[in-house]
Parts: C-alpha cells; structure tokens; sequence
C-alpha cells in the first residue's frame, strides 16, 4: 500500500510482540498499569520500529478508542518532508469499527467520499481537543472495514494516494526490485526499518549534525575508508525460540562498490565501536553470519552474552539506527574524507 515515492518504511507487527513479551490477548481493554509496562518493555527494548502513539500512549485509547495494544500489525511511510508521513494500521478482528465512526462525527469530521472509499478529514488546526496529545495523522482516516484496516495522513491527499496505490494506479514501494529483494528476507519479523536514497547513510551515521564525530571514529577505526553510498538499507529483527535474531540489508547499485564495501562493514559489526557511546558493538551482538549476493549483503546478528549487563543501550539493530549511534550503517559523503583522492 505504500507509494513508490516513499523514502522510508518501518513496520511492527504487533501480535508477535505480544506473544513475545507473553500478553498475546492484550488489548486497550486491559488495565492501564498493565497496557503501560508493556509499552515502555517495548520501547525500552527498541522491539518494535513503527508507535503511532508513542508519546500519547495513555491517552489515545481514551481519546480515539484504540491504541497500540489493539493493532495486528502498524506501518509508518514516511515521504521527503517530517510532515508528509502516513500511517498504516490493522486493527484486531473484532474492534468496533462502527464506534470509530460515531466518535469521528460527533467530533465533526467531514465524511468524503473518494474511489468509493470513505475518508474522515478534519483539517489541521490547533483549535481540536487534542490539539498536541495525538498524532497529526488523526485528522484524515479511511477506513476499510472489510480488513480492519485505517489508513491516516496529516492530509487527505496523502491518504487519497495510497488509496490509488492500492486500484494500481500509483506504483507501490514494492514495485521496487531492490525493496522486493530485500523485503523477502525480512518475512516473519516483528520489526522492520527500511530506508532508501544515498542521503539515508549519511542521515544515519554518528548524528547527522555532528559530523566532525563520524570523520574523527572513521579515521580512528579504518586507516582508509572508501565508503559507498548504499541505495537501500533494511533492518529487521524477530524473536526465534525467544532468541532474538537481527538482520541488516544493504543494497547497491554497483557490485564492484558492494564487493568493496562488505569486508568494511563486517569489520565494523565484528570490531567496531559505536561513536556515541563508545563502546564495542560486540558487546552488544554478535555477528552470526554475513553474505554477499550479487550487490545485496545481508548480515545476520545474535545478542552477546553480555547482553544483559547493556540495558542502557539500545537492545535491536533497529535501535542502535533510530539513535544515529550506527557507524555500521553509515557512508561518508566524498567531501568529508577526500575519498575522491583515494580512488
């Protein structure tokens, strides 16, 4: 459902993050002391990539009658601006849809009707009850009954395009041959980030504004670093016989680059330090097992057994990325290091 033109995707699938943390039956029914540590186990684990309300956690239930707890799985889509996101909801079976839609026009949200889709709209404003105590997606949602599904956009129009997505009259995200390949490794995951575009290493290396940081941990951890920019990074991590595994993807469009790149960035994973906190990423997993498949390299990571004694850090690949502490993850744009001397 996701547009072509999307740059990054994160994904969790909830139900499987229930069965994990043992709350399999957990919905916003439950007492609040209850729904509550297992969010704040979910996210001071870093399990799951994509929280809608994650900052209105104790309220959203109240306001809209539903929160993370009631989901199947959640999909955030996020385009070139901080505003122009989407997200993608699967509501469990037998949440009462018709109860959402009553609240939506008692609170005076406009039904439009768009590709025989209905779409509740409110516009942006800050004159609304819950005005900065929920998501900006909350004032466009369509909804497909038929599937549980809510699709919401700070705008309509973003919710009117992954409507065409799903006619086929927009391409999807996973038109993309490099999304689908990487995408088929990442099946059965409870969590998923997958970033696209050359900017995406740089945004994600050491803290995007303190580059002096990356240059100076670059220098330190490689005598020479010709680093490429990658076209597509993908992370994921799922729990097996309560095992956490991760992967980390990466896709170029040149072999000769990739084939460069690999040995560097298993290094990294094996030997590396994280700039921010400097400390080694071996203390935090171990590398289980690497690949490299024509451009595609795929690495595939396992806790350390010093795990338990890290609970400061982030506990997934995924958290390691989300807090720019991912040297592993990073390129270095040409002009930082003088790699076009080096070549």
């Amino acid at each position: 459902m996701a547009p072509a033109d999307a740059l990054q995707f994160r994904f969790s699938h909830w139900n499987r993050l229930k069965r994990h943390n043992r709350v399999p039956e957990m919905t916003s029914d439950f007492e609040m002391l209850d729904r509550k540590r297992f969010m704040v186990k979910v996210l001071t684990n870093n399990q799951a990539a994509a929280v809608m309300d994650k900052d209105f956690f104790e309220v959203q239930a109240n306001l809209w009658g539903w929160d993370s707890s009631d989901l199947v799985w959640e999909a955030e889509v996020q385009f070139t601006s901080l505003i122009d996101y989407l997200n993608i909801l699967r509501l469990r079976p037998n949440f009462d849809l018709e109860a959402l839609v009553a609240l939506l026009l008692e609170r005076e949200f406009t039904p439009v009707t768009y590709e025989g889709v209905t779409i509740y709209s409110m516009p942006l404003t800050e004159e609304v009850d819950w005005y900065n105590i929920s998501p900006l997606s909350i004032h466009n949602i369509a909804i497909f009954p038929d599937e549980d599904i809510l699709i919401m956009s700070p705008f309509i129009e973003g919710v009117q395009r992954v409507i065409d997505t799903r006619r086929g009259q927009q391409p999807a995200i996973w038109d993309d041959p490099l999304v689908k390949r990487a995408a088929f490794q990442l099946v059965g995951m409870a969590a998923v980030e997958l970033q696209r575009g050359i900017g995406s290493c740089e945004y994600y290396s050491a803290g995007n504004s303190d580059k002096g940081r990356l240059i100076n941990a670059a220098s330190e951890q490689l005598d020479n670093w010709p680093v490429y920019p990658y076209q597509l990074m993908a992370l994921g991590h799922a729990f097996s016989n309560e095992v956490q595994v991760d992967l980390v993807i990466f896709h170029y469009d040149d072999f000769r680059q990739a084939e460069i790149d690999f040995e560097f960035r298993e290094n990294l994973l094996r030997l590396g330090t994280s700039p921010k906190r400097n400390v080694p990423y071996s203390a935090q997993f171990i590398l289980q097992d690497s690949e490299l498949d024509d451009a595609l390299m795929t690495f595939s990571l396992v806790p350390s057994p010093a795990l338990s004694d890290r609970s400061g850090w982030p506990q997934t690949v995924i958290g390691w990325v989300q807090d720019q502490d991912a040297l592993f993850a990073a390129c270095v744009i040409e002009d930082f290091l003088g790699l076009d001397e080096m070549k």
